[in-house]
């Protein structure tokens, strides 16, 4: 799950009103799974709503 936090990032060094006060954004992971498939590698997905 670095997908958040880089998304935070990104959005705090492109807005500038956000980079005086980086307390305003607020980022939420509302329900969520994690998903495999029916191979034989041991891959995994996570999946999830994001709210900003």
């Amino acid at each position: 799950m670095l997908k958040p936090p880089s998304l935070r990032d990104h959005l705090v060094r492109a807005l500038p009103h956000l980079a005086r006060d980086p307390g305003k954004l607020v980022l939420t992971i509302g329900q969520g799974s994690v998903r495999t498939r029916a191979t034989g590698s041991l891959a995994f997905e996570y999946s999830y709503t994001l709210q900003v």
